[in-house]
């Protein structure tokens, strides 16, 4: 699998998911600089169950990131997944009050809809 292909696709799904590159890390378990060395396709995981938990995360094709095929184009996440992701960002970043004022404010609003 070539560098290019991976690191050029892991970037155009990283920019759609959404999600910062520190929270990508978490998510997979890796340091940040993993993250990094994808984007710039100096390492690419051999394993590809790696792969496929990368494309979960980032909500794409595994096939597509690793550069096995042009056929299975990318799958581009919902406006939902997007903000899926970004609202469990910064929920992340919040303390246990923050995080009950937010769910009050999400409940208020989904019931007066």
């Amino acid at each position: 699998m070539p560098n290019e292909t991976f690191a050029e696709r892991f970037n155009i799904a990283l920019k759609l998911s959404g999600l910062p590159q520190k929270e990508v890390a978490k998510r997979l378990g890796v340091h940040p600089s993993n993250i990094t060395r994808y984007k710039r396709g100096t390492y690419v995981p051999s394993d590809l169950k790696d792969i496929g938990e990368i494309a979960k995360i980032l909500g794409v094709s595994p096939v597509w990131l690793a550069g096995l095929t042009d056929d299975d184009k990318i799958v581009e996440p919902s406006r939902k997944d997007v903000a899926h992701n970004k609202i469990e960002n910064y929920i992340a970043g919040m303390d246990e009050e923050q995080t009950e004022s937010v769910l009050k404010f999400i409940e208020t609003f989904i019931i007066k809809k």
